[in-house]
């Protein structure tokens, strides 16, 4: 599967949000749930929701930052909006809470600065791509070689070699 295919199940994803938000109404627009969150009298809520927007702007590649924020801000909006998954919701944090240094342990080799998230190099790698196309070293149908760790084709062909 390339990156073009790969994106295939997200645009399913989106649909359904876009679904969603079509049938809730007003109230479930990106900016109302938002405003929701931001103002909400839950301190959590709160800053999960602060947490959400940082990260997303952390991210360079805008489309994937908005559908991080988008879908991070309506999972948590219907988590908390919604009684029949609220009491779930924080019974579920609780029990993370409850565990929460060991979790630290297990999720420490995968915890990484917003620089080296994936889709920041990445980002980066088409930015190199697009520069030694302009300076003519790679022809305008190529990518430059960091760029193509992210084609899961290219990868596909490197494991079947190895």
């Amino acid at each position: 599967m390339d990156i073009l295919g790969a994106d295939k199940p997200k645009k399913y994803v989106r649909a359904g949000v876009w679904l969603l938000r079509k049938k809730l109404g007003k109230e479930a627009t990106a900016p109302a749930i938002h405003g929701d969150l931001t103002n909400s009298g839950n301190k959590l809520i709160q800053l999960l929701s602060q947490m959400l927007t940082y990260a997303s702007r952390e991210i360079k590649e805008e489309y994937q930052a908005k559908v991080v924020k988008d879908l991070g801000e309506f999972f948590l909006w219907i988590m908390y909006k919604d009684t029949a998954y609220r009491d779930i919701f924080f019974w579920v944090l609780d029990q993370i809470l409850q565990r929460g240094e060991e979790i630290r342990r297990w999720i420490k080799p995968y915890v990484k600065d917003p620089h080296d998230w994936n889709v920041n190099v990445w980002h980066r790698s088409k930015a190199s791509t697009e520069r030694l196309r302009k300076e003519k070293r790679i022809p305008p149908y190529m990518k430059s070689f960091d760029e193509n760790l992210f084609v899961p084709s290219e990868q596909q062909k490197k494991l079947k070699r190895l």
